[in-house]
Formats: C-alpha cells, sequence, structure tokens
C-alpha cells in the first residue's frame, strides 16, 4: 500500500504496549486517521518521543491492509504543541473537547481541510486568549456541524414550514431535522425547548461581539445536545467544560 505525508493535529492517543500507541489524527487532506505508531514511545524513534494530544506536526502513515481498521503511522515530526493551553483550564478543556468533537463527527480518510485549518485557528486563539473562550468554542463547533452536514433547519419549522421570527416558543428536535413551533411540538417526542435569541444566534456565522455571554453558552448546550443525537456519544470532556463555562456566568 501506498505511503501518504499529510500535516495532522493528535486528537486522541491510546496506549497500546510499553513502546507504542494506538492514536487519532486529524489529518488536512486525509480527515481522520486512526493509526498504530509502533515504537513511538521509544526516545530514539520517528515519532519526536511520542505523540500527545494537540501536538501538531507532520506524518507519514500506510492506509489499512487487509481486515485492519488501522493506518501504520510511519512517522511523526513535531511542529506546534500549544504550551500555552496546559496553563489555563478553561483553555484546555475548551481544547480538548474541540478535540473530541472533532473525532466523533469525522469518518476515516475523508478530508475537511478547510475544517482542518479552522481547528488549528482554533487552537491559537484558545492559546492566545485574543477571542473569549465561549466565542471560540461556539464559532468552531457550528462551523464543524456545518462542515460535515449535520447543519440543523433553523430558518423554519421542519414541520410545518412557519418561519422561525414568527415562532413564539421554539423547539429543537435533532430527530426532525431542526426547529420545531410550538404548535407542532406536541406531536414530537424527542424534542428541547429553546430561545429565540438562541436560535438567532445559530442562524448566524458571525457572532456579534456583544453577545450576551448566556446566549453563547444556551448556543453551545444546543449544539452539545444535537451532537449527542447525532453520533450517541455525549464525550468524557463535555461535562466539565460544560460546569466551567456555567462558573462563568454565577
Amino acid at each position: 500500500m501506498p505511503n501518504f505525508n499529510d500535516i495532522a493535529i493528535c486528537l486522541g492517543k491510546v496506549t497500546y504496549s510499553e513502546s507504542s500507541q494506538i492514536v487519532t489524527l486529524f489529518g488536512r487532506e486525509r480527515g481522520r486517521i486512526r493509526a498504530i505508531a509502533k515504537g513511538s514511545r521509544r526516545e530514539k524513534s520517528g515519532f519526536s518521543g511520542g505523540i500527545d494530544l494537540l501536538y501538531l506536526g507532520t506524518v507519514g502513515f500506510i492506509t489499512p491492509r487487509g481486515s485492519s481498521e488501522l493506518s501504520t503511522l510511519t512517522n511523526f515530526t513535531l511542529d506546534q504543541s500549544f504550551p500555552g493551553l496546559r496553563k489555563d483550564l478553561l483553555a484546555l478543556n475548551a481544547a480538548l473537547f474541540l478535540a473530541e468533537f472533532t473525532t466523533d463527527m469525522l469518518e476515516d480518510l475523508d478530508p475537511h481541510p478547510l475544517l482542518f485549518d479552522k481547528f488549528v485557528a482554533a487552537l491559537h486563539h484558545l492559546e492566545s486568549a485574543d477571542l473569549p473562550t465561549e466565542h471560540t468554542i461556539l464559532t468552531y463547533e457550528r462551523f464543524l456541524i456545518e462542515n460535515t452536514g449535520h447543519m440543523p433547519q433553523l430558518t423554519r419549522c421542519s414541520a410545518c414550514g412557519i418561519d422561525t421570527s414568527d415562532i413564539e416558543k421554539p423547539y429543537f428536535s435533532s430527530s426532525s431535522g431542526g426547529i420545531i413551533c410550538d404548535g407542532c411540538s406536541p406531536g414530537i417526542q424527542e424534542k428541547r425547548l429553546s430561545e429565540i435569541n438562541v436560535i438567532n444566534t445559530l442562524i448566524n456565522r458571525q457572532l456579534p461581539p456583544n453577545l450576551p455571554l448566556d446566549i453563547i453558552i444556551k448556543a453551545h448546550g444546543l449544539l452539545c445536545y444535537h451532537k449527542r443525537a447525532i453520533t450517541g456519544r455525549p464525550g468524557k470532556v463535555m461535562g466539565l467544560l460544560n460546569k466551567l463555562l456555567a462558573s462563568k456566568i454565577n
């Protein structure tokens, strides 16, 4: 099988043996790469002494052979490790949450180069704190859901088609495809009550700089709800991150 090269960032890792790891990478040109990195934990190896979460670098890998679901990583050269993220609890958990969210929403070897660029940009924003953390989280996760083809219908009721601006009490239903008006909601079992300000926030691609914190966090919560419905996986970091975000309001 051919040997591919890519720029990739580590989204997840599991120790496989004393010297090896199984890693989940996000490659710019190849998408999600789940691979075994044999010997990566040895100091003298082609893996910069091991691959850690959120490490960005150049990788070489061989795609899966036979019945194997794992690629084989041949080398990893570290370019950036984002050390500033590890100095702030909220920034670190936000970055880990975005990595976990990305992992769950991607398919193996399905390229999303624009999403990769957005992810790296989000890590830079979280590290430098040049944008509010909650802005960075919501902007990226909204783009992720849209870029992977899972953006719900937000501008009209998914059941009757009434415009969102005419809905007094909007509900959100992943199974129904998006917004449900209060008139249609009794017939929908899976739904979550929302607010017009929250829905409008998700409709707009650009977040206003003075948007209230509670609206941003509620919009983020709605996307978390949608992600759980799509993937069936709540994620390990989501709960802690949401507690940290809630503490900013209290």
